[in-house]
């Protein structure tokens, strides 16, 4: 990833730019992010709400799987919250990129204070959403994009719905195992 592309994405990204989220390093794979912990973002314990340390992850993770250039999103995360934060405190995230098989990617982001305090642990499971796909027997084209609840939905050329128009005379036992072809990793998408 070029420094203009980080920049460019940076520019786009108004939650890191409102929180004081600063980006250290990027490089393919892996990437370094630091934010400084305000009062605003306190919970009624007096540290850091998770939901912070969580974006603060998720960011770094975001910035890492975009490093290699095809627009990437996260499938899924978890975060194990290991010690508190409090307002004043500077926290890092460096986020790597574990394993990459296809369309998916596995990304380990450890949140650190003073470098080597470790506050909190996050794994990201990313997926590709624009990468040139050969054109498939039958169907002119296809391309996966999110929905706005997150769940997934298929654009598909004329072409597939005229082959899978006999469907309707299908008994509905077949019907899921037709639509399981068009999935990721098994997940139906609901084409």
């Amino acid at each position: 990833m070029t420094q203009s592309h980080v920049d460019a994405l940076y520019a786009r990204d108004a939650t890191c730019q409102s929180l004081g989220i600063s980006i250290d390093e990027v490089e393919r794979g892996r990437a370094v992010l630091r934010m400084r912990v305000t009062k605003a973002m306190t919970n009624g314990h007096g540290m850091a709400h998770g939901g912070f340390l969580f974006l603060l992850a998720d960011a770094a993770f975001a910035y890492a799987c975009n490093s290699a250039g095809p627009t990437t999103v996260a499938q899924s995360a978890e975060v194990t919250f290991l010690r508190p934060a409090a307002a004043g405190d500077v926290l890092t995230a460096e986020a790597r990129g574990r394993d990459r098989n296809g369309r998916a990617g596995l990304y380990d982001v450890t949140v650190t204070r003073h470098g080597n305090e470790v506050i909190s642990e996050f794994l990201g499971r990313s997926v590709t959403l624009h990468r040139p796909q050969p054109v498939s027997a039958g169907l002119r084209a296809h391309r996966l994009a999110p929905a706005a609840v997150g769940s997934w939905r298929c654009q598909v050329g004329a072409s597939l719905a005229t082959s899978m128009s006999h469907l309707s005379a299908t008994p509905p036992g077949r019907r899921l195992g037709t639509l399981q072809a068009f999935s990721v990793r098994g997940t139906p998408l609901g084409c």
